[in-house]
């Protein structure tokens, strides 16, 4: 169930890129599931970038 709520932490911007295909490669759902990622939209936007 915590996995789920994480998930529901996802900026717009981020949903947005993987709806439309855009995200980056090493963004998979095992990646969320198993990364405690940040509840900061701004700072999500910046560590997924990265990958």
């Amino acid at each position: 169930m915590q996995d789920v709520v994480n998930l529901a932490l996802l900026s717009p911007d981020v949903l947005d890129r993987i709806a439309a295909g855009e995200q980056p490669d090493g963004l998979t759902s095992d990646y969320l599931v198993k990364t405690r990622f940040s509840a900061v939209w701004s700072e999500q936007l910046e560590h997924f970038s990265s990958l």
